[in-house]
C-alpha cells in the first residue's frame, strides 16, 4: 500500500506530510487546485480538483491503495463560519465518497481534538473522552464535529477510516500563520501577558510522522492522539522569551477579560491577534494523553525548546518579526 493520495497537501501539516512519505518510500500524489504552485522535495504527482466541487475528484484516487485527508482550514473569526463549513464538512463528505468508491485499502483521517473533546489540566484527555465543546459556538469545532460524526456513517459504510488527531502543532514552514498564531504575535510584541489555561504542543515534523504511523499501523475505525508537551500559556511564552530573548509575559489575564478583547477586535482588526473563538477558548486547559499513540503506533516527540528554536529561526528569517 505504497501508493497514496494526500489531500490538503500544500498546507504546514500537509507539506511536512508530504516529505515524511517520500523519505519512507511512499509513491505520493497530491490533490491540487492548480499544479505547479509547490516545488516538493522529490518526485510528487500533481492532480488538479477541488474538494468543495465533487466532479472534480474522482481521477485523483484512481489507483492509489490509500488516502490521508488533510485538507481543510482553520479560522476562529465570526466572517469565516460559512467557509469552515463549506470546506470542512461539505470538502470531507466529498473526499469520503469518493474514497469510498475507489475502494481504498486505507483512509487516514486528519481528525480534530476539537470534535473529540477536552479535559482539564488534573485529567488530559484521551481518545475515550466523552464531547465536551458544543457549548462553544466556533463554526471551525461545529464542521469538524459534523464531518466526523459523518464518518462514521462512511466507516459502517466500508470506508476503512483510522482517526489521528494532533494537538496544537508548531515548527518551521507554517507559512499561512495557521497554527502558530500565539507564537508569531508574541514575537511581533503584540502579546505582553498570557491568557488563563494551557495547550498541548507537538512539533509539526512529528506530527507527519505520527500520521504515517496511523496509517501504518492504526487499527481501523480506533482513534489516535499525537502530541507532545501540556504546558500552560504563561510558561509556554516564558520559554519562547527564555529561549529568543524577549521579555517574558508579566502576568495572567483574566478569561472575562480576553473573550470581551476577542469580540470586539473580531470587529475592529483584520487581523486581530484574538478573536471571537481565541476568547471563548481562554482558561481551558487543553491538554491531552497521547500514551496510546505512544505504545501502538510508535509515536515520539521532540523537546518543546527544539520545536520553538526552528519555528522561530524559520519565521525570523522570513520576514515575519
Amino acid at each position: 500500500m505504497k501508493k497514496v493520495l494526500v489531500t490538503g497537501a500544500t498546507g504546514f501539516i500537509g507539506r511536512n506530510l508530504v516529505e515524511e512519505l517520500l523519505r519512507n518510500g511512499y509513491e505520493v500524489r497530491v490533490l491540487v487546485r492548480k499544479k505547479g504552485k509547490v516545488e516538493w522535495c522529490g518526485e510528487v504527482e500533481e492532480v488538479v480538483g477541488d474538494v468543495l466541487v465533487y466532479d472534480t475528484l474522482s481521477p485523483a484516487f484512481e489507483g492509489v491503495d490509500g488516502v490521508f485527508h488533510l485538507a481543510g482550514v482553520i479560522s476562529t473569526r465570526r466572517r469565516d463560519e460559512k467557509f469552515m463549513y463549506e470546506i470542512n464538512y461539505i470538502g470531507a463528505k466529498n473526499v469520503f465518497e469518493n474514497a469510498l468508491k475507489a475502494g481504498v485499502k486505507r483512509f487516514l483521517y486528519l481528525a480534530s481534538i476539537f470534535a473529540l473533546g477536552v479535559g482539564n489540566r488534573e485529567h488530559p484527555a484521551d481518545e475515550n473522552v466523552k464531547y465536551n465543546l458544543g457549548h462553544l459556538k466556533i463554526a471551525y469545532f461545529r464542521a469538524k464535529r459534523a464531518a466526523e460524526m459523518e464518518s462514521i456513517n462512511y466507516l459502517d459504510r466500508g470506508l476503512p477510516v483510522i482517526y489521528v488527531y494532533p494537538t496544537f502543532c508548531l515548527g518551521p514552514g507554517d507559512e499561512y500563520i495557521s497554527s502558530s498564531r500565539l507564537l508569531v504575535e508574541f514575537m511581533r510584541g503584540r502579546i505582553p501577558a498570557a491568557a488563563p489555561g494551557g495547550f498541548n504542543v507537538i512539533d509539526v515534523r512529528d506530527t507527519a510522522r505520527g500520521l504515517r504511523l496511523g496509517y501504518e499501523k492504526g487499527k481501523v475505525g480506533e482513534r489516535y492522539i499525537i502530541g507532545g508537551t501540556n504546558i500552560t500559556y504563561f510558561d509556554f511564552l516564558r520559554e519562547v522569551a527564555r529561549l529568543t530573548g524577549r521579555s517574558p509575559p508579566r502576568f495572567i489575564v483574566p478569561a472575562p477579560v480576553i473573550r470581551i478583547a476577542g469580540e470586539v477586535m473580531d470587529v475592529l482588526l483584520k487581523n486581530p491577534p484574538i478573536d471571537h473563538g481565541v476568547g471563548l477558548m481562554a482558561g481551558y486547559y487543553w491538554y491531552y494523553d497521547d500514551s496510546k499513540s505512544r505504545r501502538e503506533l510508535g509515536h515520539t516527540s521532540r523537546p518543546l525548546s527544539e520545536t520553538i528554536v526552528d519555528a522561530v529561526r524559520w519565521f525570523r528569517d522570513r520576514g515575519y518579526f
